[in-house]
């Protein structure tokens, strides 16, 4: 690939490299792709042409988001009636125990990853997937971000409100913007953050790993708590 070229994005199977209006992605083993796809190796250049047209149009909407300071996160998307609540976490937190645990009347947008974006009326955690499999059509599922829990699992439930600047720390450290193309970008991306902990109120979320978090959680937004 051209050095020239800079990463939208990396994945164990494939690298979106953009330049310009430029984009190009770059499959990382068509073998194991075919063979993970249940596919014949000989079909298999096909079928990633389609996941290819897809991955484009994919790529175009992140660099959207990107330009304009939006980021991924490791983090457990929920959307609920009046939003959504974000937790944050790395891997073994407890992102995939509490949307485990989330009833039916939540919607799990993800619980591994989540971008989010930002707009004049604030900041929306959204989805981007394809409607079918090897389909070039994606689908949007976005919420409006309302509250920012980073987990602790504990033998209580508690949530503590920190401050803007631990929580524009936290922040960054477990974004996954780490590709960046210039000095101005960079500059976005933390007002960006920075906006983000002034508007929405951010929490250290001390849970036990049991559906009772969740009662805690809605009877605190119903007595208007945390």
């Amino acid at each position: 690939m051209d050095f020239k070229y800079y990463i939208i994005e990396r994945t164990k199977d494939w690298t979106i490299f953009k330049k310009g209006k430029n984009i190009r992605v770059a499959f990382n083993d068509i073998k194991r792709c075919a063979n993970k796809d249940g596919l014949e190796l000989k079909d298999s250049y096909i079928d990633l042409k389609q996941r290819e047209q897809s991955i484009i149009k994919y790529a175009k909407i992140l660099d959207k988001i990107y330009r304009s300071g939006g980021f991924k996160i490791h983090g457990c998307g929920i959307k609920i009636r009046h939003g959504g609540y974000l937790f944050v976490g790395p891997s073994g937190a407890g992102k995939t125990t509490i949307s485990r645990l989330a009833n039916r009347e939540k919607k799990i947008l993800n619980d591994d990853e989540i971008i989010i974006s930002k707009d004049r009326l604030g900041f929306t955690m959204l989805i981007v997937k394809q409607q079918k499999k090897f389909s070039p059509h994606l689908a949007i599922e976005c919420c409006r971000l309302k509250r920012v829990y980073f987990l602790k699992k504990s033998f209580q439930n508690k949530a503590i409100l920190i401050k803007q600047r631990d929580a524009f720390l936290n922040i960054i450290k477990h974004s996954k913007w780490k590709f960046t193309r210039n000095v101005s970008d960079g500059k976005i991306f933390l007002k960006v953050c920075a906006e983000l902990t002034k508007m929405t109120p951010c929490y250290i979320l001390e849970f036990l790993p049991s559906p009772s978090i969740w009662r805690y959680l809605d009877n605190a937004h119903s007595c208007k708590g945390i």
